[in-house]
């Protein structure tokens, strides 16, 4: 006797690299005088994508919204006979990243699917650009962009034939109590 191998997978809809992009200048509260610098080899900055949700307008998925923590951990040289100063940073932001890989702006998906649709990030790589300014209002200006390979999927169930015998059996085993 033998049984079908049933897979459940995901279809893929659509695929694309999108680009996103976070700007702003943070103020420093601590001493940071002239001289002082961003030690990039012990700086470091960690991207993790929180949920992602297919945008529908009027039944079509024309963009994506992606919701990512970011935490910083950046380390400043300071003159003697200042210490080092670590600042740890940690906030989530939210983009929208719309479907440009079509000519009109939306990928085509059928109506039953667009409704099922989950969205996936596969990959992402981010580069921090990150300016210092010092003296007696110190801050550093970031600059943030990600890419990041996004896939739209459906859940689908795959038979596999070669795996299903020609005739199926069932064995039963009746058991009828005894009598004495």
């Amino acid at each position: 006797m033998g049984f079908c191998t049933l897979i459940k997978t995901d279809r893929v809809l659509y695929d694309e690299i999108v680009f996103c992009r976070d700007e702003e200048t943070v103020p420093i509260n601590e001493e940071v005088p002239a001289g002082s610098m961003i030690l990039v080899d012990q700086s470091k900055v960690t991207v993790t994508v929180i949920n992602c949700t297919p945008v529908v307008v009027s039944g079509v998925i024309t963009s994506v919204t992606a919701q990512v923590h970011i935490r910083k951990d950046i380390v400043i040289d300071r003159p003697e006979p200042l210490p080092n100063l670590t600042l740890e940073f940690s906030f989530v932001r939210q983009f929208t990243c719309p479907l440009s890989k079509t000519p009109d702006g939306h990928a085509f998906i059928a109506p039953e699917d667009v409704v099922r649709a989950a969205c996936q990030i596969v990959n992402i790589t981010a580069r921090d650009t990150m300016t210092l300014t010092t003296g007696t209002s110190p801050s550093f200006h970031q600059v943030l962009v990600m890419a990041a390979k996004l896939k739209l999927v459906v859940p689908h169930d795959q038979v596999f034939v070669g795996t299903c015998p020609s005739t199926v059996t069932a064995n039963a085993v009746i058991t009828l109590p005894t009598t004495g």
